[in-house]
C-alpha cells in the first residue's frame, strides 16, 4: 500500500476485492490472475513483477491496456499457463492448445462448405 499511500480499503475498493483479500495479499496471498491485472494497472506496474516480484517492475501503461482487454476465458487461459511449472509443461500445452485450434478450424470450415453445397443443391 505504500506505492501510492492508499489504505487497504481504498485499494480494495479501486480493484474491485474485498477488503480481506487484500490483508490475505499483504500476508503473502495472491489476488488471482485477473485482479493483479487490476491492481497492476492501478499502480503502473508489471502484473509479473506485482505477483512475483520478479522481472520489470515499470512497463507501459499500453502493455497494461492490452491485458485489460482480456475476456474472462483469456484470462483463466492465463492464470492456467502460469501455473505450469516447467517450461516443458508449458510447450506441451501450448501445442495441445495448437492442436484443439486447428481441429475447430477443420470443424467450422467443413461446416461452411457444407452450408454452400447446400445452397448451391438449393439453386439448382
Amino acid at each position: 500500500m505504500d506505492e501510492k499511500s492508499i489504505s487497504k480499503q481504498a485499494l480494495a475498493d479501486a480493484i474491485g476485492v474485498s477488503f480481506q483479500a487484500i490483508a490475505k495479499v499483504e500476508a503473502g496471498g495472491s489476488l488471482g490472475s485477473k485482479n493483479n491485472i487490476i491492481a497492476a494497472k492501478y499502480f503502473g506496474v508489471s502484473s509479473d513483477w506485482l505477483a512475483t516480484g520478479k522481472g520489470e517492475k515499470k512497463v507501459s501503461n499500453r502493455n497494461l491496456d492490452n491485458h485489460l482487454d482480456l475476456s474472462p476465458h483469456e484470462l483463466r487461459l492465463l492464470e492456467i499457463f502460469r501455473s505450469l511449472q516447467s517450461d516443458e509443461t508449458r510447450d506441451t500445452a501450448i501445442k495441445q492448445m495448437a492442436v484443439l485450434v486447428n481441429e475447430s478450424s477443420e470443424v467450422r470450415d467443413r461446416a461452411v462448405s457444407s452450408q454452400k453445397e447446400k445452397k448451391q443443391a438449393r439453386g439448382s
